[in-house]
């Protein structure tokens, strides 16, 4: 749980601001400035994701509210101009998975 809270505080607050940034505000109030940040930011916690993966399938080994709670986040941020990177490869084969699992296409909308 306190995993999911630290991530809840950090890399997806980032989302959801550039979500906010990116799709909810007029295009005239929009600052790319705070685009670009935000995404640089998203980007190195994507990062540390890949890391916490490192040789496991999931978070924490088995799937978990951990990966249940970072997937519709993850999934967003292609509408959001961000993509992970070739590099990070524990982290888009985890995205793989989670895509392959039953009710992904439903939830994901």
């Amino acid at each position: 749980k306190a995993w999911v809270a630290r991530y809840d505080k950090s890399l997806a607050l980032k989302i959801g601001l550039l979500l906010i940034e990116t799709i909810l505000k007029p295009a005239a109030e929009q600052k790319e400035h705070v685009k670009e940040m935000l995404r640089g930011e998203i980007k190195t916690g994507l990062k540390e994701l890949n890391q916490k993966l490192s040789g496991q399938e999931y978070f924490f080994g088995e799937y978990s509210l951990a990966d249940i709670s970072m997937t519709p986040h993850l999934a967003a941020m292609s509408r959001l101009g961000v993509v992970i990177d070739d590099e990070l490869t524990d982290l888009k084969a985890w995205m793989q998975r989670v895509k392959t699992r039953p009710n992904f296409d439903a939830s994901a909308g």
